[in-house]
C-alpha cells in the first residue's frame, strides 16, 4: 500500500499497523484461547487469497500436519463421467470443498457444510483433536 501523504505520523502508524497485521501477533500463544479468537477475523475478498492466509496461518501453528482426502471412488461405472481422477481433485470451486485438507492437532476450523445434520450446524465453531 502506498500513500501520497507524506510527513503524516498517522498515515505511518496505519501503514506500520498494516504490516504487523500480516505477522499474526501472538497466535503462537494464543490460538488455543477462545475468547482471544472470537474476537479476531480476518475478511478477504477472493477462496484463493483466504487459502494462503489459512496455509500462512496454519504453519505458524506448533504440531504435526495431518492431511485428510475426500473420497474419490466411482460408485457406478455407468453413471460415471470420463475424466481423469487427478483432474476432478484438482477442480476448485466456491461450490466444492478441496481434495486435501491439511489440519494441525489444536487448530481452530469451521464447520462449513453440514453433513450429519442433527449434530452439528454450519457455521460451527470447532477444535481439530486428532487425526
Amino acid at each position: 500500500m502506498w500513500s501520497p501523504i507524506q510527513g503524516d505520523l498517522s498515515a505511518g502508524q496505519f501503514a506500520n499497523k498494516l504490516l504487523q497485521f500480516g505477522d499474526g501477533p501472538n497466535i503462537q500463544q494464543n490460538f488455543k484461547d477462545q475468547d482471544w479468537l472470537y474476537h479476531r477475523a480476518i475478511l478477504a475478498s477472493r477462496n484463493d487469497v483466504v487459502e494462503k492466509l489459512n496455509v500462512t496461518i496454519q504453519k505458524q501453528l506448533p504440531g504435526q500436519e495431518y492431511a485428510y482426502k475426500s473420497i474419490d471412488c466411482i460408485l457406478n461405472d455407468d453413471e460415471a463421467v470420463r475424466y481423469p481422477i487427478e483432474f476432478l481433485n484438482s477442480i476448485q470451486t466456491p461450490h466444492l470443498q478441496a481434495h486435501n485438507l491439511i489440519l494441525k492437532v489444536g487448530a481452530p476450523i469451521m464447520l462449513i457444510r453440514n453433513i450429519d445434520a442433527p449434530r452439528l450446524c454450519n457455521g460451527t465453531k470447532l477444535i481439530e483433536k486428532k487425526s
